[in-house]
């Protein structure tokens, strides 16, 4: 079986039991706080108290089974198992994946559902294709999961959150994201390390061996199969008038499909193998396929970068390689997840700022149009000042009444004052 090749001392296992515990509860417990709207009118007395007891239930085997993972591997396999049976793990991600999904559900009907769903077994589900675009204009094409087959993957996905717990180094993750990310980054650089370094790897996602995954992840095959790849006989329904939809369906099925609750997880542990190793004063993380740190020196975030290019070469999950590498000293300006990181020139000590990067600002005024609702110019001009500055709450400014902002609301108001097929 696959998770026979996952030795205890497998590279990306993380050590800190008491942080799987913790994760693995609040992954069990959020069901509840999701369930009143899952169930709707049908969310009686009765039905509180079952979706509270299947919680419970569910918290305590993730909690065991994330204590077992220093365990033999026997136990930790029957744990798993257990895990991936349980009919309370059923009913969580089930309401999990209702609420993601915006979907009333009764309770009859959730226990109808969570009986036709097994992770060894694939649900029969097609799956949507959607194709979001990238900064530079082209499209990646992502899976729009239905309830089925999101439900399996959060059941994956919280089976292999007990066992690989929560790497500090990784933000792409509930309770860190883009903010956390930029946060560490600009600490990085407060801590005398001015100089930033950014990559991602080319294709990452699709570039990502079957066999690999198979090998690495301690789940049984069949269940990898179903629950975090997309096996040869499912459907992939492309959107229509999009070029080569093979092409699209093959990507999404040659390596780890995007835009499922696993792929995220599954790929940041094979990539978090890369960054363990670096051995030069630095401060390395990671956020999906991008990498990015800060060194006290030029040559040793340049040495760093060419440190990870050599180990993509022979990392065992496919042939890859990084791209769009910088190096930037902070005070030149430092672009990382859509965030513009800068420090002020010659002081005596770095004291770093983030700001929307200007691309992130074009996005914007060109979103703004389209969620505008008044009619009359001045009622445009003040929904659009209070619409960016509701987007700007989240960005991390140290100075949130510098030039910047005062700039940005300027082509805001210039942007509502533009005629409309409304108003001309």
């Amino acid at each position: 079986m696959a998770w026979d090749n996952v030795g205890e001392n497998a590279p990306w296992v993380n050590e800190a039991i008491s942080n799987q515990i913790v994760a693995s509860k609040r992954l069990a417990l959020a069901s509840i706080g999701k369930a009143a709207a899952v169930f709707g009118e049908d969310w009686t007395p009765q039905n509180r108290e079952w979706v509270k007891r299947s919680a419970f239930t569910y918290a305590r085997e993730l909690t065991s089974l994330a204590k077992a993972t220093a365990s033999t591997s026997k136990e930790r396999r029957d744990l798993t198992r257990r895990v991936l049976q349980s009919s309370a793990g059923r009913t969580c991600v089930l309401i999990h994946a209702a609420s993601k999904r915006g979907l009333t559900l009764t309770r009859s009907g959730l226990e109808k559902l969570s009986s036709e769903i097994w992770p060894w077994k694939d649900c029969g589900e097609a799956v949507r294709v959607c194709l979001k675009e990238k900064p530079d204009g082209t499209h990646r094409p992502t899976v729009d999961l239905g309830v089925r087959r999101l439900a399996l993957s959060y059941l994956a996905g919280h089976v292999l959150r007990a066992i690989w717990g929560v790497a500090p180094d990784e933000f792409n993750r509930r309770g860190k994201g883009t903010h956390a990310a930029v946060g560490f980054l600009m600490r990085a650089i407060e801590n005398d390390r001015p100089w930033a370094f950014t990559a991602d790897v080319k294709d990452f996602y699709p570039s990502i061996r079957h066999e690999v995954v198979k090998k690495f992840v301690p789940l049984p095959e069949n269940v990898i199969s179903n629950c975090i790849l997309i096996p040869e006989g499912v459907k992939l329904i492309v959107p229509p008038g999009y070029g080569d939809s093979e092409a699209t369906r093959d990507t999404l099925r040659r390596g780890i499909p995007q835009g499922s609750p696993t792929s995220d997880l599954v790929a940041s542990q094979l990539l978090g193998m890369l960054l363990e190793p670096i051995a030069f004063d630095t401060m390395c993380a990671r956020y999906s396929d991008n990498i990015f740190g800060a060194c006290d020196t030029r040559e040793d975030a340049e040495a760093t970068l060419l440190a990870l290019s050599e180990r993509l070469r022979t990392h065992p999950a496919g042939e890859l390689t990084l791209h769009k590498q910088t190096v930037t000293h902070s005070d030149k300006g430092v672009h990382l997840l859509g965030y513009l990181v800068t420090t002020n020139a010659n002081q005596e000590r770095y004291e770093a700022r983030a700001f929307p990067s200007p691309s992130s600002c074009s996005r914007w005024l060109s979103e703004l149009p389209s969620r505008l609702t008044m009619q009359s110019i001045d009622a445009r001009q003040d929904e659009a000042i209070a619409l960016t500055l509701e987007w700007l709450r989240c960005w991390r400014s140290s100075d949130p009444s510098c030039d910047w902002i005062d700039r940005l609301l300027t082509r805001a108001i210039v942007v509502a004052s533009e005629p409309t097929d409304e108003l001309s």
